[in-house]
């Protein structure tokens, strides 16, 4: 099990790393503010808003109701322990984590090999896969074949939490 011990998250992330992947960590509520306003090219419609959408054919059932999604929910976002960060580089591409993925990060969550994680690794954060702990040493993965993985000794790397979800943009 590894715990992370950083006093201060932001002079960690003033610090110079020459690794390429990086993240902004920064604690989000979802809220609407009173001058939120409807995208003026929304359609007034009698169609209710679908809670599951067929990625194959259309179906045309409309008796099966889900309750109400929520990105808090499903993200537990309210947790006190969830964080969401923004990931910068493309070392976790074939993962799904693009450069500009939103990350929601779980500190509470202990660490499994295959976990994706935010590490404290040499002065920096830095998000990988991790491989586990072999003879001192912690191993992470980059999901990019053009960039390295890393081996750090144990002293050297705090898993700062693990990645629960990732939200890209679609245009």
């Amino acid at each position: 099990m590894i715990h992370c011990l950083i006093r201060d998250p932001q002079e960690a992330l003033s610090s110079t790393n020459d690794e390429p992947q990086s993240v902004e960590i920064k604690k989000i509520k979802a809220h609407h503010s009173p001058n939120h306003k409807k995208n003026s090219n929304q359609i007034n419609s009698s169609i209710p808003t679908p809670k599951v959408v067929q990625a194959g054919f259309p179906s045309p059932s409309r008796d099966y109701e889900e309750a109400p999604l929520s990105i808090d929910h499903y993200t537990n976002l309210s947790g006190p322990s969830v964080y969401m960060v923004r990931a910068q580089g493309n070392s976790m591409q074939g993962a799904g984590i693009y450069s500009g993925s939103l990350l929601v990060v779980d500190k509470a969550i202990d660490p499994k090999v295959g976990d994706i994680v935010i590490a404290y690794v040499y002065g920096g954060f830095t998000v990988k896969r991790f491989d586990g702990i072999t003879g001192g040493y912690v191993f992470l993965r980059a999901e990019n074949t053009h960039f390295n993985n890393l081996k750090a000794p144990v002293n050297d790397c705090e898993i700062w939490g693990v990645v629960t979800h990732s939200l890209n943009h679609m245009r």
